[in-house]
């Protein structure tokens, strides 16, 4: 009987096999928990570091263990011990390995069942990204947005949505009014981050009002040092803050806003959004890409005007989309009229129902799990038949 027959066989529960001896191979362990190769960026500001900080915080928080490891030496100087402990630790032998980085590093996992993490900002994958994710077992994505867009440019192995979200232990409700109406932004300083609509609209929308400010939290970044700032910088009620902020203060930050503008034109997902929302600042939003996953939420939405080719911002393949600038006035406008701390509790309470990270471990546990199951364990199931000698 060769390997293929014995795991189809065990696939079907066809062997009568004492498995004892390879217990201690098995993936997953009732008293040891999940564990998983997990190669990743990590960091709090970019977006792959910030998903790979978040991802090894929500494993370790609820019980998983990924064996981690840094890519070259990119970590975050202020995370939190136990997670450089992880990160620290000893490697061990693991059946599954996670790579949160571009699918052509998928060489970095030794682990025989490979999964890419991965994310894309606009409609459609690039062609040279096909091919490398197809050689993955299975791809996680962090929206159904994504899914649907991987699917679409070509990608046939499984794809499975991760729900990513809020650590409440770093952001929560803590909305304090400043004496001047506040709307911020933060991300880099990119185009499609829609910085240059936020400040545009801004303008229109307060020619005059001297009690209004626009904030925008971003930092230096020499891999995007030909990007352009906004214009009306020169309007002295906008500012660009370009410190570098620990978790604690952008807490700060976040709920000292009104509301959080955020008119990007494509997100993968967009997790500065459920951030801001979990600290009280009300997110006014893009209704398109990956910020659909927030179409239950009381946030406010921008309609967007239709899509833009994206040939010319050297990008492959794909569209964004051109948000509606004149509704964003509008609602710009209708929102300096009042302050309601209702709704601020409202948002806060909608991210940190809807969007703890306890889900993001759910999620990699069930996942973990399945494989196991389907997987890992009838491979050594057959394994073992085949070296004992099994009896059909």
């Amino acid at each position: 009987m060769d390997k293929d027959a014995a795991l189809s066989m065990a696939h079907c529960g066809l062997f009568r096999v004492d498995v004892s001896s390879i217990e201690d191979e098995l993936l997953f362990n009732e008293s040891d928990g999940m564990h998983f190769e997990f190669k990743s960026f990590f960091g709090a500001h970019d977006s792959p570091g910030h998903l790979g900080y978040l991802l090894l915080k929500a494993c370790q928080k609820h019980g998983l263990k990924p064996e981690a490891a840094a890519v070259e030496n990119k970590i975050a100087f202020f995370l939190p011990d136990e997670v450089q402990r992880i990160l620290r630790a000893p490697k061990c032998t693991c059946r599954v390995g996670v790579l949160n980085l571009p699918p052509e590093y998928i060489d970095s996992i030794v682990a025989p069942y490979k999964i890419c993490l991965y994310y894309w900002e606009s409609d459609r994958l690039p062609h040279r990204m096909i091919e490398p994710l197809n050689k993955f077992d299975e791809v996680w994505v962090i929206s159904d947005w994504n899914k649907e867009v991987f699917r679409n440019s070509g990608v046939n192995v499984p794809i499975h949505k991760i729900r990513v979200g809020v650590d409440p232990d770093e952001y929560s409700y803590c909305w304090r009014p400043r004496e001047n109406f506040t709307f911020g932004l933060c991300g880099f300083l990119t185009y499609r981050k829609g910085a240059d609509i936020a400040c545009r609209a801004f303008h229109r929308a307060f020619s005059t009002e001297g009690d209004v400010r626009l904030e925008i939290k971003t930092r230096v970044n020499p891999i995007l040092n030909a990007v352009k700032e906004p214009e009306y910088l020169n309007d002295t009620r906008i500012s660009v803050i370009k410190d570098e902020w620990d978790v604690a203060r952008m807490r700060e930050w976040y709920g000292s806003l009104d509301y959080f503008v955020f008119p990007s034109r494509c997100e993968g997902l967009g997790l500065i959004v459920p951030e801001a929302a979990a600290c009280g600042a009300i997110p006014i939003i893009t209704d398109w890409s990956g910020l659909t996953e927030f179409h239950d939420s009381p946030f406010l939405k921008i309609p967007h005007k239709g899509l833009q080719d994206l040939a010319a911002d050297a990008i492959e393949e794909g569209h964004w989309c051109i948000p509606d600038e004149d509704v964003l006035v509008e609602i710009m406008r209708m929102c300096y009229t009042a302050r309601d701390e209702g709704q601020h509790r409202a948002c806060s309470d909608y991210a940190l129902q809807n969007w703890d990270v306890s889900n993001t471990a759910k999620d990699i546990s069930v996942r973990l799990h399945r494989i196991h199951n389907d997987v890992v364990r009838p491979k050594q199931i057959a394994q073992a038949v085949l070296e004992t000698g099994g009896i059909c």
